[in-house]
């Protein structure tokens, strides 16, 4: 899977830098996926955040974003969005608990 239109962002004193990008497959461009990484600026070593949907791309169009905001108040959440079923959620970082932050459609 090959990353594209990647995000970084930082934590307020720009300790912690967080990664993502929606990725696809470079030989089947309408398979595709994501992966979202932190670490603290003072290492080299990316941990990979985990838990949440499989992919935050669910309609497979390789021309869609992700974006990424620290919460100002509390550093530790973490607010994602994505794309299609799969567009906002609010994760702790540390401890890899993903909140969706839309209500189920009925």
């Amino acid at each position: 899977m090959q990353p594209y239109y990647p995000t970084v962002v930082y934590n307020s004193d720009g300790s912690v830098a967080f990664m993502g990008a929606l990725t696809v497959d470079a030989s089947d461009s309408s398979v595709t996926s994501s992966k979202l990484f932190w670490r603290y600026t003072s290492t080299s070593t990316w941990t990979e955040i985990t838990g949440g949907p499989s992919s935050l791309d669910d309609d497979a169009m390789p021309k869609d974003r992700m974006s990424l905001l620290v919460d100002p108040t509390n550093e530790t959440q973490l607010y994602i969005v994505g794309n299609g079923e799969h567009v906002a959620y609010r994760v702790n970082y540390l401890n890899n608990i993903w909140t969706s932050m839309l209500d189920e459609d009925t």
